[in-house]
């Protein structure tokens, strides 16, 4: 692929691809029609991407015969190589993740329908799902919208594009809606049809045409003989005067082609759907958006949904299906009598007035003129702009949009430019793993001001159970999107960045030409052409990321700093130092940063103190991590209630830490200091709160103590807090922090606070609220003792207040402003 992106652009070449090369289909396939018998556009090649299943089918084959016209194999090299060097791209779905946008094509994105299912965002696992379709609509120049519902409910809300979106949204109408204006078209498929056996003749038509069942459009269930069982039983019920036609989804309908009872029933793969929508006398369908090409003709639809309650609550739509333009039917004798009603023109006046009403709001530019609109704007140089929509266009869930301006058939657009006074945020959260960082990132996020940031999430697909927990907790006003698919770029360049990565050559690396270019191509290839005000790379720690952010199209730069992080680098595990290479190599892309940001004052003077040598001085700056105190939810109710159990005991006195079981937090010698105390006060307990890879290492040293009763590890619970607040005091034993959440979280229930003398203790809280020790186990155990005796002043935080300033200290260290 790399070598395909080195050629030059040929500006006369046009590939189209429909549903993943499943055929010459929908929008594409009527682009293509107009563009390929316009005279004026004979210079233009035109290339279909086929996916290799279909590529012996007659339809295919016919099209490969036509002049000017060549088809591909797609996922073949030349397929890559028409993908990389066609002038303009067409597609009504997604091209493959390794797809980027060159300079110099042009993108129109079609896609296939106007949406009755929730999409985008607003599907369950939203982010997850739409990670590739977000990716391809970041990279076209157009979107291409049937209606203003479209526009607002589906694109700029379903897909969170207002604000980001680069292109521009057109709504001239839906291209493949022309076909079934197209008398003569319609006449001849119809003939077609009946020479192929399906018996047409003399015969009213009934289409039927139900969307997709299963979790997710790639994992269709299979219920073709279902399907094909509905049809024979409403034929037979309708009699011999009506055809029942089967039109089933993409996705199945291949299961439906290979069952004998679909011959004759099941409409041909390459026969265009709207066409066969051109000779039905009346539609049936569930919830496919096909119902929104139809009513263009004015004609009756009946939906048919046995399932409709379970649907709704399972994948949600955005009309209750109660108010649709059609009669709605749950079981097959109503269906059989509503169709006899619909057929007989006697369709009850409200609900026909109901159809013109959608017909009027949703269809007003489908009027069998719109591939040539298209055409004239992609291959003539057209202006889009006619009778244009402001950035909101009106539309709401459970309502038709409002009246367009403009009459029909005017070219419209919507912009989707960014309010000016939004602030645009590209940031990188972590991993996502349930720890500290993960913690603050969801705090920030949760309390950010959307009115002024307009905030993108980046971070990889999840890759357990874990961080897709943690990724579903991110705040839905935060646009979360997910990197899919691997760098492009030449076996060499890849090879010369693996190399480049050690923390000598990294600096080395940023200054070659081809590096540079290879990471701007997967910035292009992971946001389009998005652009943002500032990138964050929150995390800190993952020298890829750091790169991508530092590569990211933005007007400043910057990177949180969440710990000592040359004595995190220098950190010792099993007599080696894991973290070195890594945070070395991260260490040396401070100096492309604006921005290095310690999450506290005295931790910015340690970290600034260890890197003086890589960036100036103005550049280190602080922002303390915003915190949250929620209600346990259920869960943590019942993981918590054991313990809050053993801790009510009377007449005892409860030491709590909250951590990761690690070295750094170093429990060990809390523990050693709890059972000096504990020989001379029986009534101490120790209850450790965490989870991590030094459980065995410290469950032996209680053991080897004889503590067994006294001092107990929780393993990971979700919610701490009300262990906290149900304690007598916290301890921290830390040989190095950042800004550690949970003396916070201690302040905020009240309880008095030891802690050791790590490096960022003393802004660690507000004022003076910690007894600080030495970090040894005696002067630990003093200051157990000092707590038992009420010599330590119980902590106090105001939430609200200490989050104002935390939140104030992190719009200024994006900005450069030092807070120090």
């Amino acid at each position: 692929m790399a070598h395909c992106r080195r050629q030059p652009i040929a500006p006369d070449t046009v590939l189209y691809e429909s549903f993943g090369g499943r055929g010459a289909l929908c929008n594409p396939e009527a682009i293509f029609r107009a563009a390929h018998a316009d005279v004026r556009l004979h210079r233009l090649e035109h290339v279909w991407a086929i996916d290799p299943a279909q590529m012996g089918s007659p339809s295919v084959r016919a099209l490969a015969q036509t002049p000017r016209v060549r088809v591909v194999e797609r996922g073949s090299r030349a397929y890559w190589m028409a993908l990389s060097t066609a002038g303009t791209l067409i597609n009504n779905a997604t091209f493959l993740p390794q797809f980027s946008k060159r300079a110099g094509q042009t993108y129109l994105n079609t896609w296939h329908g106007t949406p009755l299912k929730h999409m985008g965002f607003d599907m369950p696992n939203g982010a997850v799902e739409s990670a590739n379709v977000t990716r391809n609509f970041l990279a076209a120049d157009y979107l291409l919208s049937q209606n203003p519902f479209m526009t607002e409910r589906m694109y700029l809300t379903g897909y969170r594009l207002r604000g980001i979106l680069p292109g521009r949204i057109l709504e001239l109408g839906y291209p493949r809606t022309d076909l079934q204006h197209d008398g003569g078209l319609v006449a001849s498929v119809r003939l077609a049809l009946d020479d192929a056996g399906y018996d047409l003749a003399g015969r009213r038509v009934v289409l039927y045409a139900p969307t997709w069942r299963g979790a997710t459009f790639g994992r269709p269930q299979n219920n073709a003989a279902e399907l094909l069982a509905t049809v024979a039983r409403l034929q037979a019920a309708l009699g011999d005067e009506v055809r029942v036609l089967l039109k089933p989804h993409p996705s199945v309908a291949r299961f439906a082609r290979e069952l004998p009872e679909g011959h004759g029933v099941v409409v041909p793969d390459e026969m265009p759907t709207n066409v066969v929508l051109g000779l039905a006398d009346t539609l049936v369908t569930d919830f496919s958006s096909i119902f929104f090409d139809y009513l263009s003709l004015g004609r009756p639809i009946v939906f048919f949904a046995p399932d409709a309650e379970d649907y709704s609550i399972d994948r949600g739509m955005y009309w209750p299906a109660t108010e649709l333009p059609g009669a709605l039917c749950s079981d097959e004798d109503q269906l059989a009598g509503a169709l006899r009603t619909a057929l007989a023109g006697d369709e009850a006046e409200a609900l026909a007035e109901r159809r013109r009403r959608w017909q009027d709001e949703l269809t007003a530019e489908d009027t069998g003129d719109s591939s040539a609109r298209v055409v004239e704007l992609l291959f003539a140089g057209a202006s889009p702009v006619g009778g244009a929509h402001a950035a909101g266009v009106s539309g709401s869930a459970a309502a038709l949009p409002g009246s367009r301006t403009g009459s029909p058939g005017t070219p419209a657009t919507a912009a989707a430019a960014p309010p000016a006074e939004k602030q645009r945020l590209l940031l990188y959260p972590g991993g996502m793993r349930p720890n500290g960082i993960t913690v603050s990132v969801l705090n920030l996020l949760a309390r950010l001001d959307y009115d002024r940031f307009d905030v993108t999430v980046i971070c990889a697909k999840p890759r357990s159970a874990a961080e897709a927990r943690t990724q579903a907790l991110v705040d839905p006003r935060a646009r979360l999107l997910l990197r899919v698919g691997g760098m492009n770029g030449s076996k060499a360049n890849q090879l010369v960045r693996r190399v480049f990565q050690r923390p000598g050559l990294i600096r080395v690396a940023q200054r070659l030409g081809s590096q540079r270019r290879l990471w701007q191509a997967e910035v292009e290839r992971c946001f389009g052409g998005a652009r943002f005000d500032r990138a964050i790379d929150f995390s800190g720690y993952a020298q890829f990321w750091a790169q991508l952010v530092l590569a990211a199209p933005a007007d400043k730069r910057a990177i949180w700093l969440h710990n000592d992080l040359a004595a995190e680098a220098n950190r010792p595990v099993n007599g080696r130092t894991p973290m070195k290479r890594s945070l070395g190599a991260v260490a040396r892309l401070y100096a492309s940063f604006d921005s290095l940001v310690s999450v506290s004052p005295a931790l910015s003077r340690i970290n600034e103190a260890a890197f003086r040598g890589i960036a100036p001085r103005s550049r280190f700056v602080s922002a303390r991590n915003v915190m949250s105190v929620t209600a346990p939810s259920a869960t943590a109710e019942e993981e918590n209630g054991p313990w809050l159990s053993r801790m009510s005991e009377q007449g005892t006195f409860w030491f709590i830490t909250v951590g990761r079981y690690s070295a750094e937090k170093n429990q060990e010698r809390l523990i050693r200091a709890f059972a000096l105390v504990h020989a001379e006060r029986q009534e101490t307990r120790l209850i450790l709160v965490g989870y991590g890879p030094l459980h065995a290492r410290l469950t032996a040293v209680v053991e080897e103590l004889g503590l067994e009763d006294s001092v107990f590890l929780t393993g990971a619970l979700s919610t701490p807090l009300q262990l906290m607040e149900a304690a007598d005091a916290f301890v921290l034993s830390s040989d190095w922090e950042g800004q550690p959440m949970v003396l916070l979280e201690a302040a905020t229930v009240g309880l008095p606070i030891v802690s050791v003398a790590f490096g960022s203790v003393s802004s660690a809280l507000p004022g003076d609220e910690l007894h600080v020790v030495e970090r040894t186990v005696p002067a630990l155990a003093d200051g157990l003792r000092a707590a038992l005796d009420g010599a330590v002043t119980a902590a106090r935080l105001d939430i609200a207040d200490y989050n104002r300033s935390a939140l104030t200290e992190f719009a200024e260290a994006i900005d450069e402003g030092a807070v120090r």
